[in-house]
């Protein structure tokens, strides 16, 4: 058991830790200061109305060491005794993650180079006794192997950093102007990409520590191309290759960043935009800051195009958040408590309504067809109805149980949970159409983002559940609160039939060819050559069949199962209402159990164009995803043009319904 103590370092200690740590500094070129020199020589570019100074410096003089050296300057402090913490999680990542273990070689000394008393407070934090002094200086070394977007990376071939991974924040003042020094190793010839602005002698410059750690650092010999949008400059930093094609990223890139300014009326709101673009072998993330992205995806993912879609999205996706997240943003995203988790019932509208405009994006962009933009909805279509969880945790819930839910996915999250990217997008697409029907076109989404952006986003303030109900209300001309109540704050079925026939799509659930006829009610997975068993779903067969999670299955009917083509093929020739006789290993017993195989519920979504769309379908259509309807049409109606059951009628009162909801025709399991 890991008990926590505190202790104090002794004052002038020395020995041979202290010389290796000495050793391994890097007392750079700086014209700020050197992490060897005396505080008290260091030119400080004190401004007149600002008393107090905090100057980080960072290095990275062995990087085979992994070691990231960080050196925190203040002058100008008046207090006892300064407190550093180091945040606990990474804003857009909602998970505690625990940076301060990799944190090591905390020392505190004054001006003159004299060491100062300190303690370590918590398991975050360490305090200072300044003994009267106004000018310090603390250093210490981040371990940084942990290749991801939220984390930092150090290796003899680059070093990247988030900076709530490596930079701690002197406390009572995160809201107070910081300057950075980046030093790469002397003997590299390493380039430094941040979005933070530069002064002319090298240094960063953020206005408060959130814009500090909210600007991710690469720095070694990545490849570097530039574009302009809208007269603001925009670069795309390359770490790593594989088979991408840096012209056509450059122009995508541009392209998407275009497609989104339009929606924002033409203007961006930053002075510089920065994609940090890592190229790994199976690693895949992104996370977003106000004034760039890291972007991190498989190096062998800009072939076949399905799978460079997939990047684009995500590029669409994190490049979206520049408004909605980042600036268009609930309560407490901002400015944040690094020490605690943040917890909010929106983050539907921070991820779910960016994941609904990150693929409409690239549809808007003319990065994929109409058809295929149709297509890849269906999939997320399929993927909600075959969730079970869907009808378990409504989506206010999942928004505030993030972080021991979707960051923390286990055997039986799909059972008990619903992703708020997911079903958020769902809902995202029936306030979209939903206001273009019930407007005459005259009002959609687009409509409600720039309202947003308006009222919150260019005033820095954070909206509540409560504003951004009244936002769709004032914008969509009309009272959402059934509609908000039964969508997104209880689990009722999502009608989206209904809901694409505003824009005269036909939606159809059925079975892939290469699905099996019958259903066991578990997902597999293999682990080096065995079949294992990921999810039992709840209700399915192999949950009456005491299948568990974890069980290696060996044969069926006494036939082994070599793969799980092997096991497709079994079921192909099986039918509904079957035994089937399952031999397992289950923590290393062997046991045998039967199954009754149930009909394979639908696991396809394919949505389609009615052949005679009306006027207002077919004028949706083509404003919502900017393309001409290519059906034949007539105007006569493809579906009533009344709702269809009593809670239809009551959800938009006075209004043709678009919140509809129906008992029939829902597609997916049970």
């Amino acid at each position: 058991m890991f008990a926590l103590l505190l202790y104090r370092r002794q004052v002038g200690k020395a020995g041979a830790e202290t010389e290796r740590r000495a050793a391994l500094r890097d007392p750079g070129t700086s014209t700020f200061f050197r992490p060897d020199q005396p505080l008290s020589a260091i030119h400080w570019n004190r401004k007149p109305t600002m008393d107090l100074e905090v100057h980080y410096t960072i290095s990275m003089p062995v990087p085979e060491a992994h070691l990231f050296h960080v050196v925190v300057d203040v002058r100008g402090y008046t207090a006892s005794e300064a407190r550093f913490v180091l945040p606990i999680w990474a804003p857009g990542s909602y998970l505690i993650r625990e940076f301060a273990r990799h944190v090591e070689g905390f020392e505190a000394e004054t001006a003159d180079g004299e060491s100062l008393p300190w303690l370590r407070a918590d398991k975050a934090s360490w305090v200072v006794t300044l003994q009267g002094v106004a000018a310090f200086r603390v250093r210490y070394q981040v371990y940084a192997f942990e290749w991801s977007v939220r984390s930092s990376h150090l290796t003899s071939q680059h070093g990247y950093f988030n900076g709530t991974s490596v930079f701690m924040y002197l406390d009572g003042y995160k809201q107070h102007p910081v300057s950075l020094e980046i030093l790469p190793p002397p003997t590299r010839d390493w380039q430094v990409s941040i979005a933070l602005p530069q002064d002319a002698s090298g240094h960063y410059h953020a206005a408060t520590y959130d814009q500090l750690v909210d600007s991710p650092a690469e720095i070694g010999r990545q490849r570097v191309t530039s574009f302009e949008v809208f007269g603001k400059p925009h670069e795309l930093a390359i770490f790593g290759e594989g088979n991408e094609d840096v012209e056509r990223l450059r122009a995508d890139l541009k392209t998407i960043v275009e497609t989104v300014g339009h929606l924002f009326d033409d203007e961006l709101p930053y002075e510089r935009y920065l994609f940090i673009l890592h190229l790994s072998d199976g690693r895949s993330g992104g996370l977003e800051h106000r004034d760039s992205t890291t972007l991190l995806t498989d190096r062998w993912t800009f072939q076949p195009q399905s799978a460079y879609e997939k990047f684009l999205r995500l590029a669409a996706h994190e490049f979206f958040h520049v408004w909605n997240g980042k600036r268009v943003r609930a309560q407490n995203l901002g400015p944040f408590d690094y020490l605690h988790e943040v917890y909010t019932p929106l983050l539907w509208i921070v991820e779910g309504v960016t994941t609904y405009y990150d693929l409409l994006i690239l549809r808007r962009a003319g990065l994929i067809s109409p058809q295929r933009y149709l297509t890849l909805l269906g999939e997320r279509i399929a993927t909600y109805h075959s969730t079970p969880g869907r009808l378990v945790q409504t989506l206010e819930e999942a928004s505030l149980a993030a972080w021991i839910k979707f960051y923390r996915p286990d055997e039986n999250s799909p059972n008990s949970a619903i992703s708020y990217y997911l079903k958020g997008s769902l809902v995202a697409l029936m306030i979209d159409l939903g206001m273009r029907e019930s407007t005459g076109n005259e009002k959609s989404l687009d409509d409600l983002m720039r309202y947003l952006w308006s009222r919150y986003g260019q005033r820095d303030v954070g909206f509540s559940p409560d504003e951004f109900a009244d936002a769709l209300d004032l914008v969509a001309e009309g009272d959402y609160e059934q509609f908000l109540g039964r969508y997104v704050r209880s689990t009722a079925e999502l009608p989206l039939e209904e809901v694409l026939a505003r824009a005269g799509l036909t939606l159809t659930y059925r079975r892939k060819e290469e699905t099996p006829t019958v259903w066991m009610g578990l997902s597999l997975e293999e682990r080096e050559g065995r079949l294992v068993v990921k999810t039992v779903h709840r209700g399915g067969p192999a949950e009456a069949g005491d299948l568990n999670p974890g069980d290696e299955l060996l044969a069926l009917d006494g036939y082994r199962l070599a793969s799980m083509e092997t096991l497709s093929a079994r079921l192909n020739a099986a039918e509904p209402g079957q035994s089937a006789t399952f031999h397992f290993f289950r923590e290393g017993h062997l046991l045998s159990r039967e199954v009754v195989l149930s009909v394979a519920p639908p696991d396809e979504a394919i949505i389609e164009q009615v052949t005679r769309p009306t006027l207002l379908q077919r004028a949706i259509y083509e404003s919502w995803l900017q393309t001409s309807w290519t059906g034949n049409g007539d105007e006569r109606p493809s579906l009533p043009d009344e709702p269809r059951t009593a809670d239809d009628q009551q959800v938009f009162a006075g209004r043709r319904s678009f919140a509809v909801h129906s008992e029939s025709g829902r597609g997916g399991p049970p």
